[in-house]
Formats: C-alpha cells, structure tokens, sequence
C-alpha cells in the first residue's frame, strides 16, 4: 500500500492521552522509554517477565523554534553522497518553523515512498529511495536520513506493533525538535502519529517475546483520515 496518510495529524488542542497495558514474557523485554508525547514504563513482576503501560498523545508537540536555528545548529553526520531531493531543496527556506520543516520531509516521505511488507531488497535509505519503497525499517530508515540530511538530528527506533490479531516487529522513528526535544512519528501511519500499540525496545527485537494485552487503550487511530 502506499503511506498516502499524508493529512496533518497535529491538533490545535489537545488530545486527550491514550493508554495501554501489555505483560510480556518469554524473551527480550523492553526498557522504559520517554519522548514528546510517548511515554513507556516498565514494571518487572518474575523471571524475564514485565508489565508494560504506554501512554501516547496526539497533542501538539509545542515547539517555538525556527528552521534557521536548526540550520545554525550542529548537523547531524550523513553520507558524503546522501543528498535532499531538489524539491525538498526547494520548500526547506529558514523562514519556516522547525516543526514545519520537519513535516514538510516527513509529508514527501508519505508521499513518494511506498510501504511494502513483502519487500526483499536493502533497507538502508539510499536503496529505499532509489526504489521507491520499503518495509517499515526501510521508509523509517529513508525518513531518518532526509530528516538528517536537512539538519535535524533524528533516529529510528525498533520494536513491536500490537495488532488485534497478531504482534509483529516494527520500527518508526524519533525527530530531535529545538524546543520539544525528541518527537516520534511512524511514517506507515501518518504524520507525528504514534500508538500505544508500539512498545519501544532498546535494541532490534530478533525474537517476538509473548506479549498479552491487560489493558487495550483506546489508539486513536480512528482519528486519522481513510
């Protein structure tokens, strides 16, 4: 499918928080975690066993800083060949707030870069660029580096999406914003989206731990557009 979720899921008022409960066992467990409007506290209760709440918001993320300061900042390492699309080049002026700017890459990101779960090839962002697509470590991995690429430091992260049906491995992404600190933002599903389905790990998660919902929060999903 392709990531058209491209409206802007940035409330003028705040949301009211989301929040979920999981016991995982019987493999890797996660470590607490906090972003702007991700939090994730770990409770250890037996041997290789946690309880885990995470509490997300689709409020604002409140950043005041200006896309020049970025560029005024230190920048982030990235590839010597590893270049922005001229479009990006383009829209991406220093009049534009961070934040702004920030989703002006993220938006060409939903845009140009199809999510593709079955994809075989390299994930590392050049080839998803140079492809057009990904699997979720590939889109997050391309959108990490334009976001680098533009002067924000940003990162992925890795981890589990809890589905109805099943859990899968996952990854999405942080963006470091001026004033708002580190932002996350899961580019299969929208703009600066987040879930209290994703459960942040520390490192990559090779095998899925068993993972049982104890309290299944309202996501929020419903609010994105169809």
């Amino acid at each position: 499918m392709r990531a058209a979720l491209v409206a802007l899921i940035f409330f003028a008022a705040t949301a009211a928080g989301q929040e979920a409960s999981y016991r995982v066992s019987g493999g890797e467990i996660p470590a607490p975690a906090a972003a702007n409007g991700y939090s994730q506290d770990v409770r250890p209760i037996g041997d290789n066993v946690a309880e885990v709440t995470v509490s997300t918001s689709l409020a604002p993320v409140g950043d005041s800083a200006s896309y020049g300061q970025v560029l005024s900042g230190e920048r982030p390492q990235v590839p010597d060949a590893f270049v922005l699309p001229p479009r990006l080049v383009e829209i991406l002026t220093p009049d534009l707030d961070a934040w702004e700017a920030a989703t002006v890459v993220l938006t060409w990101v939903a845009r140009h870069l199809e999510v593709d779960s079955s994809q075989t090839g390299p994930q590392d962002a050049t080839s998803v660029l140079a492809r057009g697509s990904g699997r979720c470590s590939g889109v997050s991995n391309a959108a990490v580096g334009l976001l680098r690429a533009a002067g924000f430091h940003a990162r992925t992260v890795s981890g589990l999406l809890v589905g109805d049906d099943s859990v899968i491995r996952h990854r999405w992404l942080e963006c470091r914003l001026p004033t708002a600190g580190w932002v996350p933002t899961d580019p299969t599903l929208g703009l600066w989206t987040i879930t209290p389905r994703h459960i942040a790990f520390t490192d990559t998660v090779i095998h899925i731990p068993d993972v049982e919902v104890l309290v299944k929060g309202d996501d929020g999903l419903d609010r994105l557009p169809s």
